[in-house]
């Protein structure tokens, strides 16, 4: 049997990676509507350019803490460190069309950390300034993720698998291995409280568990619940196969703001 010249190369190897695959709902609709309105382009141009670009995981870096030769904590922008953080701790994001791949060594607590907070300033601007929503899949295992090149494997395979077929609502499921490396790598630190055990027994993160459980402004509440209005309002016109994405988000704010939220909050109406 003749040996695969390919198989030592370290480019073709796995590693044990953090990957989460994001799917924006109602990105068609919005696609849809821009050829006839320029400003609408330029939102969507504008979201997509800067996650692109990197330009959002770039603002994330900048917030790194770094250690002074002085023996105290700055940020790496504060610090001029950005490059040293991004090398410290790497994170993959591969965009196509409405989807995203964000991926990181499963071993890197600052990598991990990033990777979460990159999720949750994904869901928070696409719905502050397109108001779309987002489902995704969150799974631990074997990747090869390059950046701006190649992406495969089954950690990858088990991510799409949780947004296609078990997420159903918008909100990111978070696999067994997933959920239970984050809880022993976080433990109670609050970064990782917007996960929570959702009705059907996954863990899951949505736009609810994240205004309630991490430092949010009262303005991005008030408009939170106006802009979910205008979005079902939007749905009952031009169709209704959408509403339950939509009542689900409804039903678990009702619940939050009636302080019933629990760790098992009960199936959406």
């Amino acid at each position: 049997m003749t040996e695969d010249p390919n198989s030592n190369n370290p480019a073709a190897s796995y590693s044990e990676r953090l990957v989460c695959f994001i799917d924006l709902l109602g990105f068609k609709n919005l696609i849809d509507q821009s050829p006839d309105n320029h400003s609408r382009r330029l939102q969507i141009y504008t979201m997509l350019n800067q996650l692109q670009a990197g330009k959002l995981v770039d603002a994330l870096y900048e917030g790194v803490p770094v250690l002074t030769s002085g023996g105290r904590f700055v940020s790496a922008l504060q610090g001029c460190a950005v490059d040293v953080a991004k090398g410290a701790f790497p994170l993959n994001i591969t965009q196509f069309s409405d989807s995203f791949v964000v991926s990181c060594p499963a071993n890197n607590f600052g990598s991990c950390a990033l990777l979460l907070r990159t999720i949750y300033a994904v869901k928070r601007l696409f719905f502050r300034e397109l108001e779309l929503l987002m489902r995704g899949g969150l799974a631990k295992g074997l990747l090869i993720h390059e950046q701006g090149g190649v992406l495969f494997g089954p950690a990858m395979n088990e991510a799409y698998s949780l947004e296609s077929k078990s997420a159903i609502y918008p909100r990111v499921l978070v696999s067994p291995f997933a959920a239970e490396h984050l809880e022993q790598m976080f433990k109670d630190d609050e970064l990782i409280r917007p996960m929570f055990q959702s009705f059907d027994g996954f863990h899951a993160i949505d736009m609810v568990s994240l205004l309630g459980r991490t430092h949010t402004k009262p303005d991005e509440v008030a408009q939170f619940k106006q802009k979910l209005d205008a979005i079902e309002a939007d749905i009952l016109k031009t169709g209704k196969d959408a509403l339950p994405k939509v009542r689900y988000l409804q039903d678990r704010w009702l619940r939050s703001q009636g302080d019933v939220i629990s760790s098992s909050p009960g199936s959406p109406s």
